[in-house]
């Protein structure tokens, strides 16, 4: 407290003015970073949805070795380079409980998002972390007269959405340092020629009186 008193109003103006700009660009920040990768999920989740649902409709419609050959070249064809899909498998509903029927190249297991899918007969989405990673599992039900009978289940790697949230969050962190400094120059600039000036002037004109020069 004894340190604030012995500042200048310009020091003072300047540190307050910084107190408050800051944490509102860093709850900006934050919100926008937050709503990116919210949109970007959600555009990743409609686009595994589609293909799911896709695949599901092409599962139920036919059956037997062509069938499911034919099956293993559209999971081939959905993994392949560049695409949004990190891995892909078809699970029917045997007396034991999910089977895999067709799977791609890192084939996993049924997880709990598959029992459910098939058992609610309902669209399941989960985030999943795998290997530090994180992955949107999206789980669809292969129905048969309304019934459910297996499930396809994809997993979206969500590399790319949290890469591109990290760039806007070094963008946003830039900007808003920028916009610190550009301010805090600023008001510099004006505290200076709006207050210091002229209350030099004053100073010197009075110490100018006490030495008689009036």
């Amino acid at each position: 407290m004894a340190m604030w008193g012995r500042w200048s109003l310009r020091t003072k103006v300047v540190i307050v003015t910084v107190g408050v700009v800051l944490p509102v660009i860093a709850a900006t920040t934050l919100f926008t970073v937050r709503m990116s990768r919210t949109a970007l999920q959600d555009a990743l989740r409609n686009t595994g949805l589609a293909l799911a649902r896709e695949l599901s409709a092409s599962v139920a419609t036919g059956q037997g070795a062509e069938r499911d050959a034919a099956l293993q070249q559209e999971i081939n064809s959905l993994l392949g380079k560049g695409s949004v899909v990190r891995d892909a498998a078809v699970y029917w509903l045997e007396p034991h409980g999910l089977a895999a029927r067709v799977a791609g190249r890192t084939p996993v297991g049924p997880g709990p998002e598959d029992e459910i899918a098939v058992r609610e007969n309902q669209e399941v989405t989960a985030l999943q972390i795998r290997n530090g990673r994180r992955l949107l599992r999206v789980v669809v039900p292969i129905r048969k007269q309304g019934r459910s009978v297996g499930a396809v289940s994809l997993g979206l790697p969500l590399d790319r959405a949290d890469a591109l949230a990290r760039r806007e969050a070094r963008q946003a962190v830039g900007l808003g340092l920028g916009s610190v400094i550009l301010i805090v120059g600023s008001l510099s600039i004006f505290m200076n020629r709006a207050l210091t000036a002229p209350v030099r002037t004053l100073v010197q004109a009075m110490q100018r009186a006490e030495r008689g020069d009036l």
